[in-house]
C-alpha cells in the first residue's frame, strides 16, 4: 500500500470515527435503549461478580437471582474489565463499541482491497464507514459492533491465509471465526463466502485436507459448547420467559409462524424500508444493485455471490427477528459495501465516455444540480435519521432513578408499571430488580374485577420482596394514566402506602410498610 493510499485510509477512518463520537457520553436513553440497558446491566454485573462469565446476570426478573447465558459476553467483559481501571460508566461501554467499529472500517478496506483497485475499494469503505445504521450501532452499548469486527475480519483473514498459507493467518482466521459467532451467533453466515473461497481453490479436494477440518472444528466448537451451555443452564430457570434465551431457536418462532411472516407484506415493507433508507441509503442501494449485475466473472466474485445468498437466507430464516429489530439487518453491509466498490470501480472505467460527456456544459449543470439535490437529501435523511435514533425515549428515567436510589437501598425490589417496554433501563439506573406490571382499568369486564387483581399481585409481589411502585410515562406509553385510569386501584395504593414522589410524568411509592401498620405522616 503506497503512502497516499495509507493517507487517504486513515482520514476515511478518522471521519469515521468523529461521526461515532456525537453523544458518546449519552445516557443509555435513545434508541434500542432497552437493548442496550441489558447489555450494560449485563457488563455491570460482571463487574460485581468478578467476572464470572458462565452466570450472567440481568434484574428485570423480580427478585431472583437473575442468572441468564446469552450470547458470549465478550463485549460485556471487556467493558467490564475496563470498570475496574476506570469504574462504572456507560461511555465506556460505548467507546468499546466505537473502538471495535474502527477496526473493522480498517479490515473492511483490507477486504476490498483483495476484490477491487484502490479506488472502488475506498467507495466500498465509504458506504460502510457513513452508513448511518452503522454509524448509530457502532457506539450504542451492545455486542453488534464486535460482531461486525469479527466478521469482516474472519473473511479478511481467511482470504489472505489461502493466499500465503501461513500459520499466523490460519490462527487468526480461526480465531475471528469463533469470535464472531460467540459475539453473535448470527454471524454463522460467514462460512458461506470462506467455504466458497476454500472449494474455489481445491475442488473436491478439499474434503481430504486436515487444516479444513480444523478449521470447522475449531471455529465451530466454541460456539456449539457455549449454546449447548445457554441451552441447559437457561432451561432450569423457570423466571426466564419463552423466547428470552431458554433455547436460542425459539427465536425464530417468537413472533409467530415463520410461513406466516413471509406471506405478510409488512415483513418485506419494514426490511426493504430499513436496508434502503437507513443501512445502505437510495444511493447505496442503486450503487449495490448495479455492483451485483457487473460484478459477474471471475472466482472472487463467486465468493461474494455466496455471501450475498447466505445473507438472503439469514434474512428468511430468522423472520421473526429481522422483522422486528433494524440492527438485524446488520450483516448485510460488509457484502454490499463490495458490491457498490464493483459499481463505482465499473463507473470509473468508463473514463473516456465520462471525459466525453463533461465537455458539455448542458450535462456538466444537469449534473451539478443532481449532485446538490442528492448531497441536500442527504443531509435531510441524516439529520432526520439521527434526530430520531438519539431523541430521549425515557425523559424522566433518570430523575425518577435517583429518587429511588436516595429512597431506597441497592437492589431493591421496583414494581414498574411502564406500558410496552421492558423495564431495563429503569432497573439498571436505579441499581435495583424489577417486575413488569400493569393495571388495566377497561376491558371486558368491569372496572371492580380489573383492579381487584391488580391489588391482588401488588401484594403478592410484596410478599416476594417489592419495596418500591414505580409508574413511569415513556415514548411508547403513560405508566401514570395507567396506574391513575383505574380509580380503585388508585385509591388503594394512595391509602395504604406512602408516596415519594407524584408528577405528571412519573409515580413513586414506598411499599415497604402500609400506612394501617407504619401510621400516617
Amino acid at each position: 500500500m503506497s503512502n497516499h493510499e495509507k493517507n487517504v485510509l486513515w482520514v476515511f477512518v478518522l471521519l469515521g470515527l468523529a461521526v461515532r463520537l456525537y453523544g458518546i457520553n449519552s445516557p443509555l436513553v435513545d434508541s434500542h435503549q432497552i437493548r442496550q440497558a441489558q447489555t450494560a446491566m449485563m457488563a455491570r454485573n460482571l463487574y460485581e461478580d468478578h467476572m464470572d462469565i458462565f452466570h450472567t446476570r440481568l434484574d428485570f426478573f423480580g427478585n431472583v437471582p437473575g442468572y441468564i447465558i446469552l450470547e458470549f459476553p465478550l463485549m460485556h467483559g471487556i467493558t467490564a474489565l475496563l470498570y475496574n481501571v476506570f469504574g462504572v460508566h456507560e461511555i465506556i461501554g460505548r467507546l468499546v463499541s466505537v473502538g471495535f467499529s474502527v477496526g473493522a472500517m480498517i479490515l473492511m478496506y483490507g477486504l476490498a482491497r483483495q476484490f477491487l483497485s484502490a479506488p472502488g475499494a475506498f467507495a466500498a469503505l465509504a458506504l460502510y464507514a457513513f452508513s448511518p445504521m452503522n454509524i448509530y450501532f457502532s457506539r450504542a452499548f451492545m455486542p453488534e459492533s464486535s460482531m461486525m469486527f469479527f466478521t469482516v475480519g474472519s473473511i479478511y483473514f481467511f482470504l489472505r491465509w489461502l493466499d500465503k498459507e501461513t500459520l499466523i493467518l490460519y490462527l487468526t482466521a480461526i480465531l475471528c471465526a469463533a469470535l464472531a459467532c460467540l459475539a453473535k451467533p448470527t454471524a454463522g453466515m460467514i462460512y458461506a463466502p470462506i467455504f466458497a473461497a476454500w472449494f474455489l481453490k481445491y475442488r473436491w479436494g478439499l474434503l481430504r485436507r486436515f487444516d479444513f477440518w480444523l478449521y470447522i472444528l475449531l471455529t465451530t466448537m466454541p460456539i456449539m459448547l457455549w449454546g449447548a451451555w445457554a441451552h441447559y443452564f437457561n432451561a432450569k430457570q423457570s423466571y426466564i420467559p419463552f423466547g428470552f434465551g431458554g433455547n436460542w431457536t425459539e427465536i425464530i418462532t417468537t413472533r409467530g409462524s415463520i410461513i406466516d411472516i413471509w406471506l405478510d407484506s409488512g415483513f418485506y415493507k419494514f426490511v426493504g424500508g430499513s436496508i434502503i433508507l437507513l443501512l445502505l441509503t437510495p444511493l447505496g442501494f442503486i450503487g449495490t444493485a448495479i455492483g451485483v449485475l457487473c460484478s459477474w466473472g471471475g472466482d472472487r466474485s463467486k465468493i461474494l455471490y455466496s455471501w450475498l445468498g447466505a445473507v438472503i437466507a439469514y434474512f428468511y430464516v430468522l423472520a421473526g427477528a429481522n422483522s422486528g429489530h433494524i440492527y438485524y439487518h446488520l450483516p448485510l453491509l460488509p457484502v454490499a459495501a463490495l458490491f457498490f466498490g464493483f459499481a463505482a470501480q465499473w463507473l470509473l472505467s468508463k473514463h473516456g465516455f465520462l471525459k466525453e460527456m463533461l465537455k458539455r456544459k448542458s450535462v456538466v449543470w444537469l449534473g451539478g444540480c443532481f449532485v446538490f439535490l442528492v448531497l441536500a437529501g442527504y443531509a435531510v435523511g441524516y439529520y432526520k435519521f439521527f434526530r430520531y435514533m438519539y431523541e430521549n425515549r425515557m425523559p424522566y428515567t433518570l430523575e425518577a432513578a435517583k429518587i429511588i436510589r436516595e429512597h431506597f437501598p441497592k437492589n431493591c425490589c421496583i414494581i414498574v408499571n411502564q406500558p410496552s417496554a421492558t423495564a431495563s433501563v429503569e432497573t439498571y439506573y436505579s441499581h435495583g430488580k424489577s417486575w413488569d406490571f400493569y393495571v388495566v382499568s377497561h376491558g371486558p369486564i368491569t372496572e371492580r374485577v380489573l383492579a381487584h387483581a391488580a391489588i391482588a399481585e401488588l401484594e403478592r409481589l410484596r410478599t416476594l420482596g417489592a419495596t418500591t411502585y414505580l409508574a413511569m410515562d415513556t415514548k411508547y406509553g403513560r405508566g401514570v394514566w395507567a396506574t391513575q385510569s383505574n380509580k380503585i386501584f388508585w385509591q388503594y395504593l394512595n391509602e395504604h402506602y406512602k408516596p415519594i414522589a407524584l408528577t405528571d410524568h412519573y409515580l413513586i411509592f414506598d411499599l415497604r410498610v402500609p400506612l394501617s401498620i407504619g401510621g400516617k405522616k
